[in-house]
């Protein structure tokens, strides 16, 4: 058997692997879609608890300076201090995460499987070339 007939062979594992990669990631991908809508959802819920949060901030900030003359210094204190509480509670989860997996993760998978997969592709490029000599 000459090369010339594994030729189609070889052009055909090419046009094979790629639509292969392309399932690969759809179906690693296609359940996070649901997750990511839930996610979302809640993101909506939670981001109306942290607009509340703000809103109070805002209120505080605006009672100390504009009663600040009038306020005992005990009771401005108290304010501070719950101001500050509310900040860092607001900080502390203001960014709330839509995906599952956290952009860092990702990178790390895909880096960490793109050697594995470029041995596979060459073996099996070389495989389909040695087999038709």
């Amino acid at each position: 058997m000459s090369s010339e007939n594994f030729a189609p062979l070889e052009s055909t594992v090419f046009f094979l692997v790629i639509p292969l990669a392309i399932l690969c990631l759809f179906s690693f991908f296609l359940p996070l879609g649901s997750i990511h809508s839930a996610m979302l959802r809640a993101k909506t819920r939670l981001q109306v608890e942290l607009d509340q949060i703000s809103q109070e901030i805002h209120h505080l900030g605006s009672n100390l300076l504009t009663k600040a003359e009038k306020l005992d210094p005990e009771q401005g204190k108290v304010l501070e201090e719950k101001m500050e509480f509310l900040k860092r509670v607001y900080a502390r989860h203001s960014q709330i995460p839509t995906w599952p997996y956290r952009n860092a993760h990702l990178r790390g998978l895909i880096s960490t499987q793109i050697v594995p997969t470029i041995g596979v592709i060459s073996t099996v490029v070389n495989f389909v070339r040695d087999f038709g000599k």
